[in-house]
């Protein structure tokens, strides 16, 4: 059969240079589109490092000064942490709060964040900084776990801030001392220039924790520091069961402004940590973008497949008459689909694979889609993403067979038509 096909290929070969071309552009535009739409989901589907299902963000202010309530006895720096204790121990005493902490300007999938650079073979990378304040129960509320060899969690919340102590992630201790406990050590110990004095000394290592979720980089280091009482500080609670986050949302709504308070400080707002890492997408331009080339793909796709589909409805339909030439001389009407189903192939496979190969041009140039900001940190990631060779196939393999399925569609119908039409019909129909 591919003898024939070939044959009826070589045939047509001029008309079918052109449907050929035609898919060759098709693949290109579908590649435009589809690859950032894959990365994306890719990102979603690596864990976070934490149980957001069952965080939520409650908003804290203080009373200001004149204003009903406002006592200003309180305003120092011990009664001021008291005060903020005492609120975050009224949230953890409801039946429905397992834990709570507090964070500052910047925590998980934050507007805000700060960075430090470090060394690794000539290659600076930029690890984002969460601020945590000691013994307020960071860790534990948000669910990130410390590894074997590494103080547990519980202790390393509780650490007394020591200047230069941080605690990494496993992926930066293992990128940085991947034949030792990166415990006790200090970042940078191998520069010809080190002294402990101006280092980031590791207290401990936590499992994997991604600061955003529209990234897949888990270079993270948590810095430790006291509570400050210039800060304006929210409260993070992790619910026993997320089951009951939106009847626990609305009662904790009811009771914020009579029972949510202590001293100068009370609650006004409460959020779902699902809604925050939403608000933190859309701002970064991520959700926009990818709606906007979900919306043009599918747009463009549904244009390419009637264009394309139709391009092989009408080429299928004009070769009744082969078709029942065939027939008479005994072939089937499975046959006859497969013999036109394998045309198709062919062509879809070689228009495909000539607008692929044309994309790679551009994509050793200018990259493709990328799972994440750090661009160091590419040469180290063992992910398929930051693989040029192994992204490049996956997206191909999903570009390919959205090709497939387009002039599957446009040749099985006709197909089946003609397949099955009667000889004698075929031929004084022609």
């Amino acid at each position: 059969m591919w003898k024939l096909i070939f044959k009826n290929l070589y045939s047509r070969r001029r008309r079918m240079a052109w449907l050929i071309a035609e898919m060759a552009i098709v693949t290109i535009v579908i590649w435009v589109f589809i690859d950032p739409i894959i990365v994306n989901g890719y990102v979603d589907s690596l864990p976070l490092g934490y149980d957001r299902d069952r965080l939520c963000l409650v908003k804290t202010r203080r009373v200001k000064e004149n204003s009903p309530g406002y006592n200003a006895e309180r305003t120092d720096s011990a009664s001021s942490e008291t005060d903020l204790r005492n609120l975050i121990r009224r949230v953890t005493n409801m039946p429905e709060v397992e834990s709570a902490t507090i964070v500052d300007w910047s925590y998980p999938d934050a507007m805000g964040y700060s960075s430090i650079s470090v060394g690794k073979d000539s290659v600076w990378l930029s690890l984002q900084v969460l601020p945590m304040v000691s013994g307020m129960d960071y860790l534990t509320t948000f669910g990130i776990d410390a590894i074997d060899g590494s103080p547990v969690a519980g202790q390393l919340q509780n650490l007394r801030p020591e200047t230069g102590d941080i605690i990494i992630t496993r992926s930066v201790a293992n990128l940085l001392f991947p034949e030792s406990n990166a415990v006790g050590r200090y970042i940078g110990d191998d520069a010809e220039d080190f002294t402990p004095e101006d280092a980031y000394r590791i207290a401990g290592v936590v499992k994997d924790v991604r600061p955003q979720s529209v990234s897949s980089c888990p270079l993270v280091a948590f810095r430790p520091y006291e509570f400050n009482p210039d800060l304006d500080y929210s409260i993070v609670v992790r619910l026993r069961s997320a089951s009951g986050k939106r009847r626990f949302i609305h009662d904790f709504k009811e009771r914020m402004s009579t029972e949510m308070r202590s001293g100068n400080y009370m609650c006004y707002d409460i959020n779902s940590y699902d809604n925050i890492s939403e608000e933190a997408a859309y701002s970064a331009g991520v959700t926009n973008d990818l709606r906007l080339r979900s919306m043009l793909l599918l747009f463009f796709f549904t244009n390419l497949l009637l264009g394309v589909a139709g391009v092989f409805y009408l080429q299928t339909r004009k070769r009744s008459e082969e078709a029942g030439i065939m027939r008479s001389f005994g072939a089937t009407p499975r046959r006859i689909r497969l013999m036109l189903l394998g045309e198709g192939w062919v062509l879809a496979t070689a228009g495909c694979l000539i607008g692929c190969l044309v994309y790679l041009q551009y994509a050793v140039k200018e990259g493709l889609a990328r799972a994440h900001s750090n661009t160091g940190y590419e040469l180290y990631d063992s992910s398929w993403g930051s693989d040029l060779s192994v992204h490049f196939i996956v997206v191909s393999l999903v570009v390919y067979l959205l090709m497939l399925i387009v002039t599957g569609i446009g040749i099985s119908i006709p197909a089946w038509r003609i397949s099955r039409v009667n000889p004698v019909d075929a031929l004084r129909h022609d």
